[in-house]
C-alpha cells in the first residue's frame, strides 16, 4: 500500500511536467475589442446605427472569436442581438460621419421612392 505522502508526491509531479510542457505559445490569448457598456456603431445592411454592448462572450468553436449583444439606443429591446467584431465599430469622429451620410442616403432614398410611386399613381388617373 502506497502512503499518502508518496501519492502527493507523484500528483506534484505530474503537475509540474504538465506546467513544464506547456508554454504560453499553448495558448489563445485574445483581448476583447470592445466592452460592457461601451458605445458602438452596429453595421446592419449599409447602415451604421448607435448602440451599446450589452454582454460579450467569447466563442471558442470554430476557433476563438468575441461576439456581442449589443442594443440599438432608442430601439426597442426586441432588436437586441449578437454581434461579431466585423459587424461593429468604435464611436469615433471618423464612424459618426460615416453613420451621418448613411442616414442621409438612406432617407434620399425612400424620398426618391415615395416619389416614385407618386408618379406611377398620377400615370394610373
Amino acid at each position: 500500500m502506497t502512503s499518502l505522502r508518496a501519492e502527493e508526491g507523484k500528483h506534484l509531479s505530474d503537475q509540474t511536467k504538465y506546467e513544464q510542457a506547456m508554454s504560453e505559445d499553448d495558448y489563445d490569448f485574445v483581448a476583447a475589442k470592445f466592452s460592457h457598456g461601451q458605445k458602438v456603431f452596429a453595421r446592419e445592411t449599409d447602415n451604421l446605427y448607435e448602440a451599446v454592448i450589452r454582454k460579450s462572450a467569447l466563442k471558442t468553436k470554430p476557433n476563438h472569436n468575441w461576439v456581442y449583444f449589443v442594443h440599438y439606443l432608442g430601439w426597442n429591446s426586441r432588436w437586441d442581438k449578437w454581434m461579431t467584431e466585423d459587424e461593429i465599430e468604435a464611436d469615433t469622429e471618423k464612424n459618426r460621419a460615416k453613420a451621418e451620410t448613411a442616414k442621409e442616403l438612406a432617407k434620399k432614398a425612400e424620398m426618391e421612392k415615395k416619389e416614385k410611386r407618386r408618379e406611377i399613381e398620377r400615370e394610373k388617373k
